[in-house]
């Protein structure tokens, strides 16, 4: 569909007219982007001097901010009103604490994001847009850069970032970010792990990449708000493709499927039709703001301390939907009835209800509806986990069994709260995944869940075959030995030898009674 077909299906809409009236603010000011460039080379200059000058230059010439003014307000209208069609916003209130918080810092903001869908970019928008806040500079990464989503970037201000930086690249985008704080400009940020864990791929909370721009812009300004945002789905959109690598990138995020839209496409149905069709096609959907917290330049300011602080507040706030709690509730049940699925709910709602007191001294925050009325919330669950074939439904008996293992635990995972470390803190690596290495991980990383003491500890299993490490990510089971054995979610699987030792200074270890697992790898024979 081509983005003109598009505007005059969205303006053949009545109501899309009416919320692009009161849509509508104040055009942001377009910027400069090669005065922009010139002083990110100066501050790379003064405050990290290298001799590189010429080559940072050149690199820094591949970023800009795009911003079409022309067709901003249109396409932002359009964004913000097929979220709003597509989910029903049950976000809390952000509290006055918090947007005064926001409002009073006269510095640079960064909104540091949560990264679990495509939509995230567009809801984010609109959260800011509701709060008085104006549109911030996206950064974005990916495959949203390319194709026909492309065009819709239009509706952003936005920044391009290649999914894989050189540290040059990396250089020139950081002191780039720091120019723009010097502007004062509100970035966001979407939190990045690696090539496999990219936006939530296991559902598992990961403690995320920081982009290295938000010191540059510390150095630069001396201070700087960092606020993090939450942003959390019953149904996530990209779920199919998150599961399955196989799956296009771009095809989940259509909430029907593409005979849905022929009609469209050829003029033979109407706006307001398409419009009901997927009204509220991916349920509820929370974005709610964390703590926000002040960097200042001083020995306490680490990439590793940001992320963490960070990841803990969107954890701490993602709202707990019953498709998270049903899916948990899942996990080694054969075939149960409603009655004992509603029990182990329960359960694991005490479960959650303990950890959230003990780790954040405070109630979870679970969807209204598990609160009010768990029956509800139970058939909510399993409605919308078998409507994504994660649940299946006996024909002649009211009993569930796991449809698709792999969606399942997904949903499972986003209804848990522990950080698991991505790479380099309070981790050990295991190389090699053969029999002795997948039996050692299996063994460790149970361990790991079981012992409250370790809880803030993840494994790495490496192995250098791509295609291995890729099915042990995707599908959660080795694909020759012990088949029917999943790894535990605190391991987490990597192709990447320096991503998977770098730990500070992790050294061969022998595994011992009382071993601490900081810092600790153990290279294992293949014997596959």
């Amino acid at each position: 569909m081509s983005l003109r077909h598009t505007n005059r299906l969205f303006n053949s809409h009545d109501e899309f007219a009416q919320f692009k009236n009161s849509f509508s603010g104040p055009e942001p000011a377009p910027l400069d982007s090669s005065a922009l460039r010139e002083r990110a080379l100066e501050l790379a200059e003064l405050l990290e001097p290298k001799s590189d000058r010429s080559e940072l230059e050149e690199t820094l010439s591949e970023f800009a901010v795009s911003f079409d003014w022309q067709s901003f307000h249109q396409l932002s209208a359009m964004v913000g009103f097929l979220a709003k069609s597509l989910f029903k916003d049950v976000s809390r209130p952000v509290p006055p604490a918090i947007k005064r918080k926001i409002f009073e810092f006269d510095g640079p903001t960064f909104l540091f994001v949560g990264h679990a869908s495509y939509y995230d970019y567009v809801l984010v928008g609109h959260l800011l847009h509701r709060i008085g806040m104006p549109p911030p500079i996206m950064h974005v990464t990916g495959t949203m850069c390319k194709g026909w989503l492309s065009h819709w970037l239009k509706g952003f201000r936005t920044l391009e970032i290649p999914k894989n930086l050189s540290p040059l690249r990396h250089r020139a985008y950081s002191w780039f970010c720091a120019a723009l704080a010097e502007c004062l400009e509100t970035q966001a940020l979407f939190a990045r792990t690696s090539r496999y864990t990219v936006r939530a791929r296991d559902g598992i909370l990961r403690e995320p990449y920081v982009p290295h721009g938000l010191i540059s812009a510390v150095k630069a300004t001396g201070r700087a708000l960092v606020v993090p945002v939450a942003v959390s789905y019953s149904i996530i959109p990209e779920d199919r493709y998150l599961t399955a690598s196989s799956l296009f990138s771009t095809l989940p995020v259509l909430p029907r499927h593409w005979s849905f839209f022929l009609p469209f496409l050829l003029h033979l149905r109407s706006s307001d039709k398409l419009f009901r069709g997927i009204e509220n096609a991916f349920g509820d959907v929370s974005i709610d703001l964390g703590e926000p917290f002040e960097l200042a330049y001083d020995d306490s300011l680490t990439l590793q301390r940001i992320s963490h602080r960070a990841i803990e507040e969107v954890a701490r706030n993602k709202l707990i939907h019953p498709t998270h709690i049903v899916a948990r509730a899942m996990q080694g049940l054969d075939y149960p009835g409603v009655s004992e699925l509603r029990q182990k709910v329960e359960e694991e709602i005490e479960s959650i209800r303990s950890f959230f007191q003990a780790r954040y001294h405070k109630e979870p925050p679970f969807h209204p509806v598990i609160e009010s009325d768990l029956p509800e919330a139970v058939q909510r669950g399993i409605k919308s986990l078998s409507g994504r074939g994660a649940l299946s439904r006996s024909v002649f008996r009211r009993r569930y069994s796991a449809g698709d293992v792999p969606l399942l635990q997904f949903y499972s995972y986003h209804g848990d709260r522990r950080i698991y470390p991505l790479s380099g803190r309070n981790s050990m690596t295991v190389v090699n995944a053969g029999v002795w290495g997948y039996t050692l991980a299996l063994h460790i990383g149970k361990n790991l869940l079981k012992k409250e003491e370790l809880a803030e500890h993840s494994l790495v299993l490496y192995d250098s075959r791509e295609d291995l490490i890729e099915r042990l990510t995707v599908e959660g089971k080795h694909p020759w030995h012990f088949k029917d054995i999943p790894l535990p979610r605190s391991v987490r699987p990597e192709a990447d030898l320096i991503a998977a030792i770098s730990a500070r200074g992790q050294r061969p270890c022998h595994c011992h009674e009382g071993f601490h697992p900081r810092d600790w790898i153990a290279a294992v024979p293949d014997s596959s």
